[in-house]
């Protein structure tokens, strides 16, 4: 093989003068000259041989178009990658928000706390005055009564005054008997007061006890918060990891494309297979290389693919996890949630804040469980993609591997057969040259080339 030493066992059509230039394909004379040129170089080649090497290039084909999958795949992850960092984001400002909304309760619960101090500080001082003035009605009930023995005393001396003296007397009495009234009145005012200014102290201990408990629902808050903050650099740290090993796989295919694409140039065998039908026989050593080449290719392939399998399956592990720890963060929030649902339900009076408040904090444990369900979707939609690639790369491995590492071994030479068309005779020990029919690009074939090679 003159020619072909040379250059490697590339495309034999590279050997016809000016026809690469030309950018067509090559013509019956462009055929004829490359025989006429090199006579010697091609030896015949059988048929089964002929329909192996069309196989192995489907092959190379379909292996080119498996990895330029691949590459949308990961174009996919990257999205949806992107797409869960926003769902975190979004998760971290429904937490902030509910953090204000922590200090303005916070900030209502002091304000009422200072108006019943003052509350309290004002019945002090009307105790105080009430108190005064009882003191100062015993004081005159007792100044009254010497009065009344002092004017008993004056009757008897003074018989003249009795009835002026009575009809004061009984001024007096109504007096005191209207005087005694009030202050039954007062004393019962002042028994209401007592009793109002215990249920205020109530109130306060409890108001009290529903501040503590919101201070430590607040704190409970900014943990949770601290830990989705934590989870978010984590997301955004693996992002930074995937998108790296990204670029790894790009590199790498890109690299096993540019190989492919240096064989690529025998799918014009499979194109013209009429026309090199006519044409001289390439050596069965030639087809060995060719073969074994083929082989190495395929292992590659192979290694490849089962290095991809390996990093799904670890990706879909850790998918895995990250729904188990999102559905136990759903359910630690929406617990915290409902426990302060019940003490507002249980502590705080009756009335429209009441009601206000439980529709405030229903609509936050309906607006998170939304959240955290909406971002379980997204990740059980991108776990089911992964597992639907997974069985995608799965078939790709041949059930038959017994058959790929087989050596080359040449099948039986036949005599030509009688009666041949002109043009077509062998040589004597080579095999028949006619063409062959081949379904190649079918499904049934795409299907069963693995097994081949």
């Amino acid at each position: 093989m003159s020619g072909a030493s040379g250059a490697g066992w590339g495309n034999p059509l590279n050997y016809i003068p000016g026809w690469q230039s030309r950018q067509s394909e090559p013509t019956d004379s462009d055929f004829a000259q490359l025989v006429d040129s090199d006579p010697g170089s091609f030896v015949s080649i059988s048929r089964d041989e002929y329909s192996l090497l069309l196989l192995q290039n489907g092959k190379l084909v379909d292996d080119k178009n498996d990895i330029l999958a691949r590459i949308v795949g990961i174009e996919s992850d990257m999205r949806l990658q992107q797409e869960t960092m926003q769902s975190v984001t979004v998760t971290n400002i429904a937490l902030e928000k509910k953090v204000s909304e922590l200090k303005e309760t916070e900030h209502g619960n002091e304000t009422e706390i200072s108006k019943n101090k003052v509350g309290i500080q004002r019945l002090a001082k009307e105790n105080l005055e009430f108190a005064r003035q009882i003191e100062n009605l015993m004081k005159f009930n007792k100044e009254l009564e010497a009065e009344i023995v002092q004017l008993k005393n004056d009757i008897q001396e003074k018989d003249t005054k009795i009835a002026d003296l009575e009809s004061k007397v009984f001024t007096l009495k109504s007096d005191v008997k209207g005087l005694t009234k009030n202050l039954r009145i007062t004393q019962q005012a002042f028994t209401e007061e007592q009793n109002a200014h215990a249920a205020t102290r109530t109130t306060l201990r409890r108001t009290e006890q529903a501040f503590t408990k919101e201070q430590n629902a607040y704190a409970a808050t900014r943990t949770a918060l601290g830990r989705t903050e934590q989870d978010l650099l984590n997301a955004e740290q693996e992002l930074a990891t995937a998108n790296k090993e990204n670029q790894e796989q790009k590199d790498k295919l890109t690299a096993a494309i540019n190989k492919l694409q240096e064989v690529s140039n025998i799918g014009f065998l499979k194109v013209h297979w009429r026309k090199l039908s006519r044409m001289p026989r390439i050596s069965p050593e030639f087809a060995a290389t060719i073969q074994q080449h083929h082989i190495a290719l395929g292992k590659k392939a192979e290694v490849w693919v089962k290095r991809n399998i390996d990093m799904m399956e670890e990706e879909a592990k850790k998918k895995t996890k990250e729904i188990i720890d999102l559905e136990k963060s759903k359910a630690k929030s929406i617990a915290v949630l409902e426990e302060r649902k019940k003490m507002l339900e249980s502590k705080m009076p009756d009335g429209d804040e009441k009601a206000k408040q439980l529709k405030k904090i229903t609509g936050q444990i309906r607006k998170t469980a939304k959240l955290f369900d909406e971002t379980l979707r997204r990740k059980a939609e991108d776990l089911e993609k992964s597992k639907q690639e997974f069985g995608v790369y799965k078939d790709l491995i041949p059930r038959n591997n017994a058959t790929r590492n087989q050596p080359v071994v040449q099948q039986q030479r036949r005599q030509p057969s009688a009666g041949k068309m002109e043009g077509m005779e062998v040589e004597d020990g080579v095999e028949d040259a006619r063409p062959i029919k081949s379904n190649m690009g079918t499904a049934q074939s795409k299907k069963k080339w693995w097994n081949i090679c």
